[in-house]
């Protein structure tokens, strides 16, 4: 998570084009948390929550409906469940 996590993404993947759109996603919202600066989280982020989770979802959540995400990590994998809990945490620790 965080930087480290967002570099890694730009070097592995920055010859895909949807890796790359999401890199840069990234790096715009890791400078928002950084800075304190306002981060449009997008609709089509918290709608795929379940599936494909998000830190900047995650993060959305936990400002704005926090049993909402318990409820919606009752119906993920464990993997994905075990991932938003290391994003709680992350988020914990940063905020």
């Amino acid at each position: 998570f965080g930087e480290e996590r967002i570099v890694n993404i730009i070097n592995n993947c920055k010859m895909h084009p949807y890796n790359l759109k999401e890199a840069m996603i990234q790096i715009k919202y890791y400078k928002s948390r950084k800075y304190n600066l306002p981060f449009a989280v997008s609709k089509e982020d918290i709608l795929k929550l379940h599936k494909d989770p998000t830190q900047r979802a995650v993060d959305y959540y936990l400002n704005n409906n926090r049993d909402k995400l318990y409820s919606i990590m009752e119906t993920m994998s464990l993997g994905d469940r075990l991932t938003v809990t290391k994003m709680i945490k992350y988020y914990s620790k940063n905020e």
